[in-house]
């Protein structure tokens, strides 16, 4: 197998975000009268921001605020994060390490938006660690569609064949899929589905098994 670049997820792949993010969003929800369950909540596990509001928009009436409800859920992240710091997902730092000794291309791909990416990156310290960035409002289509992805790979310089996709939703495994890259799956808050087992190159249970398992195919 030839690797050339790495291109992590973020919420719920490298932090451990997408709990607290079901908490947050409900919390928000409730403010403005609305219940948001965890069955809609895991749909929007993935997806843009755009979609996402499609997705709550077919459970819950148009004439709620969704803009303003988001910017509620977005002002307790950050209440969150200030107070207890980003929460890192067991093995991340050590696998970033690794991967800075390989010499390989490392991007983040995430279907969060720019603000919030850097925001999360920034406080957690490891930003600086990839090459590129690419976050879900520059990109029109979401996961499951490959753009982001394809996207990213060009940013890096790398065939998209040659790149690893660390994915922790369906979407996601789905979108590296159809971008011709090699999907591996870390599962999170939400029970991937047998069509994603499927796809996936392999399944890991952390970050750590991530990085034992390149340890033997990057020899």
């Amino acid at each position: 197998m030839r690797v050339q670049g790495i291109i992590f997820d973020m919420d719920g792949l490298m932090f451990d975000t997408e709990r607290i993010g079901y908490f947050l969003w409900k919390k928000a929800g409730e403010e403005f009268g609305i219940n948001l369950t965890e069955d809609i909540f895991l749909e929007t596990i993935g997806v843009n921001i755009q979609k996402t509001k499609e997705i709550l928009e077919k459970y819950f009436v148009k004439e709620h605020p969704f803009e303003e409800i988001y910017k509620r859920k977005i002002k307790l992240t950050e209440e969150y994060i200030e107070k207890n710091g980003v929460p890192l997902k067991e093995g991340l730092l050590d696998l970033l390490q690794f991967l800075e000794g390989k010499h390989l291309k490392k991007a983040v791909a995430t279907s969060t938006e720019r603000k919030n990416t850097e925001y999360l990156l920034e406080k957690a310290k490891i930003e600086e660690k990839f090459d590129t960035i690419v976050c879900g409002d520059e990109i029109p289509k979401s996961k499951p569609e490959p753009d982001i992805f394809l996207y990213t790979a060009q940013k890096l310089n790398v065939y998209p064949k040659e790149c690893i996709v660390l994915e922790d939703s369906d979407a996601g495994i789905l979108a590296a899929r159809r971008a011709n890259m090699i999907p591996i799956l870390i599962p999170d808050f939400k029970k991937p589905s047998s069509e994603t087992m499927e796809i996936a190159y392999k399944v890991f249970n952390s970050l750590k098994e991530v990085k034992d398992f390149l340890e033997k195919i990057l020899e």
